[in-house]
């Protein structure tokens, strides 16, 4: 085989795009009933004016289901050419089976690989990331890779400083190395550091078993040390926007949009001006669905595929931070 054709890197497509809202619209107001809050407040502190909860039907399993189907249908290929199925998600629908054997199931898919991973917020860039490994290595030609995530199970509803932050909601892609057209992902990166772990966590697995337990309600909620999420969140996204800038050699009037991890507006306006980027270039969806976690990125990316706002020759960064302390980058090019 000629050396040369087996040093071209391989050639990987973002060839569909997919999201899925749940049913339940929950405004600010509706935890004024909750804690001592209100809209305006909610709005001050996150940019958030509402967002979506499953009902007693709706999983993170029947959104990724959803959000699976929307985008094979938009990339044009059949389930039968999926290889591989990862989900991203830190609230799958049972501890097992996983959430990806739900989607393969559903979809009809072959016996293929599919299984869950768990990153937090960052969880579909993770996911991303290993999808493209496995296309690179030529151990499969086209994966499908979700972010799907039911916040609002995790959420302790009488914390007044975190629980409005969180939505429900999911987003997948077709990614590919067979001919296609969409977005070229011409660079991924993750990383951990499990120094952090303590800053952004759900200090249980399930509901302890304990019938003595004082706080066996709250055991299973997210807990967040606020201030010092937010600046680690701007510390660690800046640093490592810039640590992809360098490696690819652009600048950053070259970047069209930027979408991020829907955290919290405040973040992302601190990042961007550190950075000196307009908020303009930055793709904002947390006004109307929150934090929506591992889901938050894909639904973005769908969405502004979908309103028209991405165009060919477009190039877009995708970055995320989230529990572990977990975080990552990629750098699409549209054609």
């Amino acid at each position: 085989m000629n050396r040369d054709i087996l040093d071209e890197p391989t050639l990987i497509t973002v060839a569909g795009t997919g999201s899925a809202i749940p049913s339940i619209r929950v405004p600010n107001d509706e935890f004024v009933k909750l804690v001592d809050t209100s809209d305006q407040w909610i709005r001050q502190r996150s940019g958030i004016e509402t967002r979506y909860f499953c009902d007693a039907h709706e999983n993170s399993a029947t959104l990724s289901v959803q959000a699976a189907q929307a985008a094979l249908e938009s990339s044009g290929f059949e389930a039968a050419e999926i290889d591989v199925i990862i989900c991203a998600t830190v609230s799958p629908h049972r501890t097992t089976p996983a959430n990806a054997t739900v989607v393969q199931a559903a979809l009809g898919c072959r016996a293929i690989p599919a299984f869950d991973l768990s990153s937090a917020c960052a969880g579909f860039l993770f996911a991303l990331h290993t999808a493209k490994l496995w296309l690179e290595s030529g151990a499969a030609q086209t994966a499908l890779v979700i972010g799907a995530e039911a916040l609002s199970r995790l959420v302790d509803f009488s914390d007044r400083e975190s629980c409005f932050l969180f939505g429900d909601g999911a987003g997948a892609v077709v990614l590919t190395s067979r001919p296609s057209s969409g977005g070229i992902l011409i660079s991924s990166s993750i990383t951990s550091q499990g120094e952090g772990a303590e800053l952004i966590e759900v200090p249980s697995a399930g509901r302890p078993c304990n019938p003595f337990a004082t706080d066996a309600n709250s055991l299973d909620a997210i807990r967040i040390q606020g201030r010092e999420v937010f600046r680690m969140a701007v510390k660690i996204s800046v640093e490592s926007l810039q640590g992809l800038r360098q490696e690819q050699g652009f600048e950053w009037d070259e970047i069209d949009w930027f979408i991020p991890h829907q955290v919290n507006l405040r973040i992302l306006e601190a990042i961007a001006d550190k950075l000196q980027i307009s908020m303009e270039r930055v793709f904002v969806n947390l006004t109307s669905l929150g934090n929506v976690g591992g889901a938050s990125i894909p639904i973005a990316l769908d969405q502004a595929r979908r309103q028209g706002i991405l165009e060919s020759g477009q190039r877009v960064v995708m970055f995320s931070i989230g529990g572990g302390l977990s975080w990552g980058t990629a750098l699409l090019d549209f054609v």
